[in-house]
This record gives C-alpha cells, sequence and structure tokens, in this order.
C-alpha cells in the first residue's frame, strides 16, 4: 500500500474505501496474493485445526497397535508412525491466520461494489506482498523445490523441473494452490501462476492395508509447509488431510469457500 497504517471504519465500509484512504496499491505489488486475515475465521480454523489433530492422534494410536510379525511388518509400522508424526509436527507448527478468501485486482474500480468488495471488520489485517517470482512444487516429487515462474507453462511442466513424481505419488490426487488461496483438484485444469503451490501426494493416502503376511501403510514422508510469504499456514490442515486420506467431502467444501 502507499500509506500503510492502522485506519478506524465505519459501519458497513467496504474494502475499496479503506484502500482508496490508504492511497491505493504501490508498483509492484501482488495484489492477487494479497491475504485479508480476520479473527473470526481464525478461530474457527484454529477448532478445526485442533479436531484434525485429534483425527491424526487416533489413526497414529491405531497404528501402535498393528502387530509386527516380521522385519517388513516392523519397518511399515515404524515408517507409518513417524509419519504420522511428521503431519502432527507440521499441523502444531502451522497457526492458522484467518484467511477471507478475495478475488480482488489492482484496478479498484472495477470491482468496487460488487461482491468482491467485501465489507471489512474491526481487526482485520490486509497484507498485500511484492510481486512473486516462483512456483513451489512439494510432496512425492524427487527433488521438492521452488522452481523460477515461467509465463504459460503448466503446473506438468513444473513437476517435470523437480524431477518428476516418484514410486509411491498418486498422481490422479495432485492438487495446486493458487496465490490467492483457491485450490485446484486434479481434476480441474492444473493452471499455473507465480508463487503457486502444486502438491503431490503419496499414492495410498495413509490408508492401512494387509495383503498375505506384510502390512502396509504409506502416507506423506514429509507434509509441506507454507509455500511461500503469500500461501497461508491454515493450508497446511487441508494438505495433512488430503496426503493422509481423511479428506471427506464436507471438509473439502470448506476449504474450497474459505481458502
Amino acid at each position: 500500500m502507499k500509506h500503510p497504517g492502522t485506519y478506524g471504519i465505519r459501519p458497513g465500509e467496504r474494502l475499496s474505501s479503506v484502500l482508496q484512504r490508504a492511497g491505493g496499491f504501490q508498483e509492484g505489488a501482488y495484489v492477487r496474493g494479497a491475504i485479508l486475515e480476520r479473527a473470526q475465521v481464525r478461530e474457527l480454523q484454529t477448532k478445526e485445526q485442533t479436531q484434525l489433530m485429534l483425527r491424526v492422534k487416533d489413526l497414529q494410536n491405531n497404528v501402535e497397535l498393528l502387530p509386527e510379525g516380521d522385519a517388513n511388518q516392523k519397518r511399515a509400522k515404524e515408517n507409518a508412525l513417524r509419519q504420522y508424526q511428521n503431519a502432527l509436527t507440521q499441523l502444531g507448527t502451522n497457526t492458522p491466520v484467518g484467511r477471507v478468501t478475495m478475488r480482488i485486482s489492482p484496478e479498484v474500480s472495477r470491482w468496487k461494489n460488487t461482491s468482491a468488495d467485501l465489507e471489512v471488520r474491526a481487526g482485520d489485517i490486509l497484507v498485500v506482498p511484492k510481486q512473486p517470482s516462483f512456483v513451489m512444487v512439494t510432496g512425492q516429487v524427487f527433488n521438492p523445490t521452488a522452481v523460477s515462474y515461467r509465463p504459460g507453462k503448466s503446473a506438468k511442466w513444473y513437476l517435470s523441473q523437480s524431477g518428476g513424481p516418484t514410486a509411491v505419488a498418486n498422481k490422479k490426487a495432485i492438487f495446486v494452490i493458487r496465490a490467492d488461496g483457491s485450490v485446484i483438484g486434479a481434476k480441474e485444469s492444473l493452471w499455473s501462476g507465480p508463487s503457486l503451490s502444486a502438491v503431490l501426494p503419496t499414492g495410498r493416502h495413509g490408508r492401512g492395508s494387509r495383503k498375505g503376511n506384510r502390512w502396509r501403510c504409506s502416507v506423506a514422508d514429509s507434509v509441506p509447509g507454507s509455500a511461500s510469504c503469500i500461501v497461508c499456514s491454515e493450508h497446511a490442515i487441508y494438505r495433512v488431510a488430503l496426503l493422509i486420506g481423511i479428506l471427506d467431502d464436507s471438509l473439502v467444501d470448506r476449504f474450497r469457500a474459505r481458502i
């Protein structure tokens, strides 16, 4: 913003009004990745995060009760427990910020007084980052890393720049987190933009199975944190839920509606 600071608001005042009082966006601002933080949303996300951690702990406890008939079973069990613990650690270190989804552009006049012009509330915080220049690729790829943004390139190209999917990757479950907070599933067009995060989960989604005398439980080797300064921490909840296979339709709907 040209004049960042704390501004008082009038009842019913909208975002466009506050932005105009703040002088508008600076040159080089990445408006698409702007984050509006709201205390009420943060409280809801914190509650959901706590519930998810309890579900992960229950899954972890169930794994601990599984037998260790041979070396392969013992190794698979230890690996699964370690991965569940990684998920819990990642969730515990990613505090929800209460992000509210916005669809705004640098030309305020284009969305002023439309549904995109959100009504602001006391305590709201607007963070507008600088233009980024990378796409984060993480999950089950050979080299999780940030790849320099190339205009027009697809998510598939960025995956190839990270070494491609590993043998345990679930290619049908790839999802993309855009800079504006929206989540794109594998069935949708995986368009890429700067500071986007592409995530490739494991093939088993954390569901244990028993085949013959061998027990398997495969979850993500690591659960990624925030991909960049403008991919906020509540995505860790979505990622962990998908990566370990406890993301139900109701949770998908809630995240698609808010992040």
